[in-house]
């Protein structure tokens, strides 16, 4: 299961790749190249493709971020701090956080010829104003292009925080094709012109090809021909996929990968496990069992960890750390007293806190205070069996402590809808993949980004809401990223917060699993050299990925 839970202006991870669309304005295609130069790739999506690449919508393609539209800037959250010039190789704060100043590279193209300016980018901010459009309600006064190669962006509170979101993951588009689009939050861009190292080849809903844009701006790259993109029905087709060679890169999860993929080639068939989230407890603090912190507090407690590793991930994923940072990428960030703590399992102290709280045993089954019995329905995507058998462990360690779980598989778009508009109990979900813990925090926490159940939250999907944790993440968006005493500070209040309420419950530092096959392109993301996440579901990490790989001639 590869579903990550985004911070603000999340964006959806679905879609894969085909034959020709039939428009004549694709680019030419790549029908009779040969193997060694199409990797075929999945990201975990489920179901058929829309042709939509639009890339401010959460529904868009594969491949629309990363590899047609770019950000200015890349920053790697595979190693914090590393932040690579892309469009922008430069940027500037100025009026204490409010004025952000960008310097862009001369000599960039659009894919279909034309010149990129600074004219494009103010555009591609201006757009942002509109609030179908400002997911993360970003606070953007005005973006004016002061000469072809400098922006200044004009904010109404300071925006230090918010610098890997306006540079890392807002999209450039052309102004000479969407001033003529005249709604951009429903244009379904089906032909779409970026600055990336790709662009789309062909499309049907059963695959879809990106082959290279030869008016890329960095010399010499990209030097994969094409990337086509195919969609399975989960777990089990994608793992036979791979296993079998019809699949070149994947980040799905395997029972034995040693035995179920390396074996199978030992000499080009690898696989790195990176974890870069926290696979968690959705629950919702708005109505049902778990809106009650007793509840959340003895469903923590009963839970043993290590058992749902070694059944659901084979022991990959590792201890989650209490306060949803990966331990790995961000130890300078947690509070020393959370530093190597792990959540902690204790089924007899769980029924104590249940029973404090008012709750009864009667055959072994808790009941709330109304005397129905205490039960909690789970949704999970029918498919992801790794997150299946997850929950098929929790159901049993539950059930020792009084609790029924009810597991309910339903459509990824289904279990999306829910979660999203607060119509769920509870939910499995990811949190974190993001360059720093304000980000990580901030799209999960801040409560200006749920919303009363019935209506679309951006983000914070539980509905959590807490005065003390908007006032830190106030505090650092206005504070200089230089001063890391100060906002460690702040980190440390948040985090003291929320592993005491519990608006996530934490199960495992997620198995990074990827795999890719060596025997065509070489260049790959390793732990000794993670230049980019190596799952293909990231972005605009897949682009780098991309444009990084060397075919095998």
């Amino acid at each position: 299961m590869r579903r990550l839970h985004l911070a603000a202006a999340s964006t959806a991870i679905a879609v894969l790749l085909g034959s020709a669309a039939g428009c004549s304005s694709l680019a030419a295609s790549a029908a009779g190249t040969d193997k060694n130069s199409i990797i075929t790739i999945s990201n975990g999506g489920t179901g058929q493709f829309t042709d939509n690449f639009n890339p401010f919508s959460p529904t868009a393609a594969s491949g629309t971020l990363g590899l047609v539209y770019e950000p200015l800037m890349f920053f790697n959250t595979g190693r914090p701090n590393d932040v690579q010039p892309l469009l922008a190789t430069n940027y500037q704060f100025s009026d204490g956080g409010r004025k952000l100043t960008f310097t862009l590279r001369s000599g960039v193209k659009w894919s279909d010829g034309q010149p990129f300016s600074s004219a494009d980018v103010a555009y591609t901010f201006n757009l942002l104003r509109n609030p179908a459009l400002n997911l993360s309600g970003t606070p953007l006064l005005s973006a004016v292009a002061t000469d072809p190669t400098h922006v200044v962006l004009t904010y109404k509170t300071p925006q230090y925080s918010q610098l890997p979101y306006i540079a890392g993951y807002t999209y450039m588009v052309p102004e000479h094709i969407w001033k003529t689009v005249k709604n951009p939050s429903t244009f379904v861009d089906a032909i779409p012109v970026g600055t990336g190292p790709y662009e789309l080849s062909s499309f049907t809903p059963e695959q879809f090809l990106m082959v290279k844009n030869p008016h890329y701006w960095e010399p010499g790259k990209p030097q994969v021909h094409g990337f086509r993109f195919v969609s399975y029905t989960g777990n089990d087709s994608a793992d036979a996929a791979l296993s079998s060679g019809q699949l070149d890169w994947d980040s799905v999860f395997m029972p034995d990968v040693q035995k179920q993929y390396v074996a199978q080639d030992p000499a080009h068939n690898k696989f790195a496990n990176i974890p870069t989230v926290t696979t968690v407890i959705l629950p919702n603090l708005a109505q049902g069992p778990l809106s009650d912190l007793a509840v959340r507090q003895a469903v923590d407690l009963g839970l043993n960890r290590s058992a749902i590793s070694e059944s659901a991930w084979a022991g990959l994923a590792s201890a989650a750390n209490p306060t949803l940072l990966i331990k790995n990428s961000f130890s300078d960030d947690i509070a020393s007293q959370y530093l190597n703590e792990t959540p902690s399992y204790d089924p007899a102290k769980a029924k104590q806190i249940l029973e404090q709280a008012g709750y009864t045993m009667s055959n072994g089954v808790f009941n709330d205070r109304t005397g129905k019995p205490l039960t909690i329905t789970c949704l999970v995507t029918a498919g992801y069996t790794d997150w299946i058998t997850a929950l098929q462990v929790m159901q049993q360690q539950l059930a020792a402590i009084g609790i029924t779980l009810h597991v309910q598989q339903l459509s990824n778009a289904a279990v999306n809808s829910a979660e999203q508009n607060g119509t769920f109990q509870m939910a499995l979900t990811n949190i974190g993949a993001q360059p720093t813990p304000y980000l990580v925090y901030d799209g999960a926490f801040s409560s200006a980004y749920t919303a009363p159940v019935g209506k679309s939250a951006v983000s914070n999907y539980s509905r959590f809401s807490s005065p003390a944790v908007d006032s830190a993440l106030s505090a650092i968006a206005s504070t200089d990223p230089h001063n890391t005493a100060a906002i460690k500070a702040q980190l440390v209040r948040i985090e003291n917060v929320i592993v005491n309420q519990l608006p996530y419950i934490p199960i495992v530092q997620a198995s990074g699993l990827t795999e890719y096959n060596t025997q065509y392109a070489t260049g790959w993301p390793t732990p000794g050299n993670l230049y980019a996440q190596p799952q293909p579901f990231y972005s605009p990490d897949l682009g780098i990925v991309a444009k990084n790989l060397v075919p095998v001639r």
